[in-house]
């Protein structure tokens, strides 16, 4: 089955969306974008700040989303560190399009997971024998705390300042959505992040989702959103392998024939 005449609803931020958007448009389905997310800088830099000056320290800086990726970044060249910095830091990064991010700032990626998650990236490099070393972990403040544990249980240290805040979808998309699910115009749903799914589950709680006609297909970016949207009390119809427009695309079309 192809999504052409289907419509599907993109939960993640407006300018990170353009490609899907565009890709679903080619196959013939109708995009539509609520975002159940605002990214917000955090409440103080000074963790931050601190781990800035001492950059240099760090045995490895690890991001785990685009997100974080721009809220560091960003920091660092406010605090007058320049892309050359940046190349001579290590950096590890979960998901492809987070590494790429990464490499458009100056950065080069040491290593990306095959299983876009955090605990396959903190394996990876509890192999690479982190006793005594130190890692940055800059990240949203509903970030996963798996990384950070891991590496430390296995003797690393790990800072883990705030880059961004994750808050609730403004109410304009909120009525976005509640309309939009409550007309039953939907045929999938598409999560990016478990903070996503957790914002939505708050509009739209379990017994809210439409029965008539059969609920919308749930598709999911990575096995941790997977995971998130599974205890929320969601059914997972799909989960994207890999961490691309066009892994997301084949999910949504998965999802679809069942």
């Amino acid at each position: 089955m192809t999504i052409r005449g289907l419509t599907i609803l993109i939960t993640r931020q407006r300018e990170q969306s353009e490609e899907l958007v565009w890709a679903i448009e080619q196959k013939g389905g109708r995009a539509l974008v609520v975002p159940m997310i605002q990214i917000m800088p955090p409440e103080s830099w000074d963790e931050c700040d601190k781990a800035l000056s001492q950059l240099a320290t760090y045995d490895g800086i690890i991001l785990t989303s685009t997100n974080a990726v721009d809220g560091f970044i960003s920091r660092a060249l406010t605090k007058g560190i320049g892309r050359s910095d940046v190349g001579r830091c290590v950096w590890y990064a979960v998901g492809k399009k987070t590494g790429e991010r990464i490499e458009q700032s100056g950065g080069r990626v040491e290593f990306i997971p095959d299983d876009f998650s955090g605990a396959a990236l903190a394996e990876e490099l509890k192999r690479r024998s982190p006793v005594g070393k130190r890692f940055l972990l800059p990240r949203g403040d509903q970030g996963r705390e798996e990384v950070k544990q891991n590496l430390e249980q296995a003797g690393a240290h790990v800072d883990a300042p705030i880059v961004y805040r994750n808050v609730a979808p403004s109410d304009v998309d909120r009525e976005r959505l509640l309309d939009a699910l409550t007309s039953g115009g939907i045929d999938v749903v598409t999560f990016a992040s478990p903070s996503a799914a957790r914002n939505f589950a708050a509009v739209v709680p379990t017994h809210m989702m439409p029965k008539t006609g059969g609920r919308p297909k749930v598709v999911a970016l990575g096995s941790t959103t997977a995971e998130a949207i599974k205890d929320l009390g969601y059914q997972v119809d799909t989960v994207a392998t890999e961490a691309s427009v066009g892994g997301l695309l084949a999910a949504i079309e998965k999802a679809t024939e069942q």
